[in-house]
């Protein structure tokens, strides 16, 4: 990667650092699909809600975001009136009258959360309901949402009976949304997807005002996006729906991330090389929470020096794994783990006492910018002191 000696050298460790122009990359493509399909595209927010990066989304169409505080951020970052679409599993009562403020599109999880929420719908918005189509792509039940006692969407079976039980239905729900993949590039999951729902919502379906096909696509490594194009042309002639709704989160921002560490102990123990890092597992909590090791600058197997990476807490796991480098580690080496820009700064905490990563943000016109910094005083706040 071109900006990986300013990296090395510039960034004060651990930090995370955020690569604007591969956001705006990501953005730029996803501008093409646009054009192409004449589909209306969100950015899932949930992966990385760092304002200066939502600022690089105002090409989009909107955001698409899981709880009140997301909202007020994307609102915040992007005055220019971008729609706000809201879908979760758990809406407080007490906090229904501010999302509703904040949101143009609302999407219930489940007909019990439509039901609790029914009387209090307010013209001025769209409301949606996410379906369960039990289709399942994914092995890990971690990420499957089509997993066995999902907690996500309705089934298929539940909503038909629902729409047939409720002739004012369509009065008060307008869209229908699903999300059955997690981080795929192959679209033919998307397409057998809806053959599914249009098998088993013949009629139903073609009362929806919008459908949302959800997210968890890489449209830049897919060797099938063809199929996507497809889809939606057998949507805009075969269905009436008004809008039809994609948010990608992670394919915008994966590869915009890096977390930089430097070494701060080397040692031997049963006869592997360990490098000790200025960072942690915690600040990259899928490494332990799902055992994936992330991408390292200047790894090669075919390289000769191999290290344990190691992080600092006192948890036994905190081990990133095993790399190879083509030079020796030292006291001060910095490592780079690349390909982090998801779920990595919004999970990211503070156990041991060890503090967050700066955050900075790498800009073609004025380098590499710390745009945030966690303090003790923080820290000694949140817990009470």
């Amino acid at each position: 990667m071109e900006d990986s000696f300013l990296l090395e050298q510039t960034a004060e460790t651990p930090a995370f650092v955020y690569n604007l122009s591969e956001v705006k990359k990501r953005t730029k493509l996803l501008s093409q699909v646009k054009n192409k399909s004449n589909c209306k595209i969100l950015y899932s927010v949930k992966p990385l809600p760092l304002y200066r990066v939502l600022e690089e989304m105002k090409s989009l169409d909107g955001f698409s975001v899981s709880s009140f505080f997301e909202a007020k951020l994307v609102q915040k970052a992007c005055k220019n009136g971008k729609e706000i679409h809201f879908i979760s599993p758990g809406i407080k009562s007490e906090q229904w009258e501010d999302i509703s403020a904040a949101v143009d599109y609302l999407t219930f999880n489940s007909l019990e959360q439509f039901s609790y929420f029914e009387s209090k719908l307010k013209k001025q918005q769209s409301y949606g309901v996410r379906v369960n189509p039990g289709i399942s792509f994914l092995e890990d039940p971690r990420y499957n949402p089509c997993r066995e006692f999902s907690k996500l969407g309705v089934p298929i079976a539940q909503l038909k009976n629902k729409i047939s039980d409720d002739p004012d239905f369509f009065k008060k729900i307008e869209g229908i949304h699903f999300h059955t993949n997690f981080e795929s590039s192959d679209f033919s999951h998307l397409t057998e997807t809806f053959s599914k729902l249009k098998t088993e919502l013949v009629d139903e379906l073609r009362r929806f005002k919008w459908i949302n096909l959800g997210g968890g696509y890489f449209f830049d490594e897919s060797e099938n996006l063809s199929l996507f194009y497809e889809l939606v042309d057998e949507l805009n002639d075969n269905y009436d729906f008004d809008e039809i709704i994609i948010e990608p989160g992670t394919f915008l921002v994966r590869d915009s991330g890096y977390l930089v560490s430097s070494v701060i102990d080397l040692f031997q123990r049963d006869g592997k090389n360990i490098a000790v890092l200025d960072t942690t597992v915690n600040h990259l909590p899928e490494v332990f929470e799902y055992q994936y090791e992330p991408d390292v600058l200047g790894d090669d197997f075919s390289n000769e020096n191999e290290y344990i990476l190691a992080g600092s807490s006192c948890l036994a796991g905190d081990v990133f794994g095993v790399y190879r480098f083509e030079n020796e580690l030292e006291l001060g080496s910095k490592v780079i783990f690349e390909k982090v820009g998801s779920y990595s700064l919004v999970k990211a905490h503070t156990f041991n006492g060890i503090n967050l990563p700066d955050v900075y943000c790498l800009e073609n016109d004025t380098g590499l910018k710390r745009v945030k910094s966690f303090t003790l005083e923080q820290y000694v706040h949140y817990y009470g002191g």
